[in-house]
């Protein structure tokens, strides 16, 4: 699993306690396996301050900053059996650090119309994470658009042509209803061909989880619930140590969510691919979204909710109508909110003009795009460090 080092140093410039070395490792271990040497190289190379406690003749502890000094019983600080080391990053480093930070966001075109957003998310008290297949670009996924292209090399001639509409108006659904109902395809003949291809396409094997990914910042947010509606399991993998993860449709007892970290999967996952479960043609959106017992559960765990939406496109208008009724029930009670990259805000207008003024959009431009969310992310929990 591969971690941002910055997020980790960012950490520990914030912290202004000393510490002992054991804890100082501790706090590191939940994000590095060789704290050892990483300890070692941030005492070589002068990152890390230290101070000595001592207790000499029942005398409570001392404090003394330079090893040599002698206490009052003309003992070195060295020669004393009861010392005990503190460590705390030096404010040397800590102002180059936030220096390096203050840069980071003079040189991020959208941070200044970003940060009044993100200093919103970051008093929120109930919010969800809702993730969508952006996320999961760097672990070569296809797209929907390379599946529809895939699944449909043994299409008829006219049912290609309806295909081909309908992708480039990215209706993606559509294309799959044509896929599974062109009798001359021999590859997909079904719903349940194509479920199984797509748990296939989707399915962890020869998957590394080690490439740089946003997911890792997801769940150090460590917020008790979090929506995805990516079949693929990434992010239950990833968070197995301290999420449970559920299909919508299997939820019986709400209070049993409530008392867990839970991720839940909206639309279904690889490994479970049952027509009941797995939520990918029209029918299979129409049985979930206007079923009522379906909306309930969804009202009742989104309903006092904030979100923000991370690689969702908000064009899936099944569940973006079901948010907007349960937004509209609750009087707008929460707030929603979306990453999105390289936003042409006036396409978007056209392109949602239902959800538009309902969501506020966090514009992300140029490269590192992952890096960004990251640091993102880091900064509405308050996790960035700026002297």
């Amino acid at each position: 699993m591969k971690i941002n080092h910055s997020y980790i140093i960012n950490m520990l410039c914030k912290k202004k306690k000393k510490t002992k070395k054991e804890i100082f490792l501790k706090e590191m271990n939940l994000y590095y396996n060789d704290t050892e040497q990483v300890f070692d190289f941030m005492l070589k190379n002068t990152i890390l301050d230290v101070e000595y406690l001592i207790s000499c003749n029942s005398e409570d502890y001392i404090d003394y900053k330079v090893l040599g000094t002698r206490c009052d019983c003309g003992r070195k600080i060295e020669e004393h059996e009861n010392k005990v080391n503190l460590y705390v990053i030096r404010d040397e480093f800590k102002q180059f650090y936030s220096e390096m930070n203050v840069k980071y966001t003079d040189q991020d075109p959208c941070w200044q119309n970003n940060k009044p957003i993100l200093d919103e998310i970051r008093d929120e008290e109930n919010l969800v994470p809702f993730i969508g297949s952006g996320v999961s670009i760097p672990f070569g996924f296809p797209s929907w658009s390379q599946l529809v292209d895939k699944y449909s090399e043994s299409c008829s001639e006219n049912a290609k042509l309806g295909i081909k509409y309908n992708k480039n108006l990215g209706n993606f659904i559509e294309c799959f209803n044509i896929i599974i109902k062109d009798t001359q395809n021999q590859k997909i003949k079904n719903q349940s061909d194509l479920k199984q291809s797509i748990s296939k396409d989707f399915s962890l094997n020869g998957v590394d989880l080690n490439v740089e990914n946003n997911y890792i910042d997801i769940l150090k947010y460590d917020l008790p619930l979090i929506f995805t509606t990516n079949y693929d399991e990434i992010l239950d993998s990833l968070g197995n140590e301290k999420y449970e993860s559920i299909i919508f449709q299997e939820i019986e007892e709400m209070m049993s969510i409530e008392r867990e970290k839970i991720i839940v999967h909206l639309h279904g996952s690889s490994r479970r691919t049952s027509k009941r479960q797995m939520v990918i043609t029209k029918e299979d959106y129409e049985n979930l979204y206007q079923n009522e017992d379906y909306s309930r559960k969804l009202q009742s765990l989104l309903g006092n909710k904030s979100i923000l939406f991370i690689g969702y496109s908000l064009d899936d208008y099944y569940f973006m109508n079901e948010l907007m009724k349960i937004c509209a029930s609750n009087r707008n009670f929460g707030s929603y909110y979306a990453f999105m990259i390289n936003v042409d805000f006036e396409k978007l207008e056209v392109k949602i003009p239902v959800y538009y003024k309902a969501i506020k959009i966090i514009n992300i431009k140029g490269e590192d795009i992952i890096d960004k969310i990251s640091f993102y992310l880091s900064y509405i929990q308050n996790k960035i460090y700026f002297n």
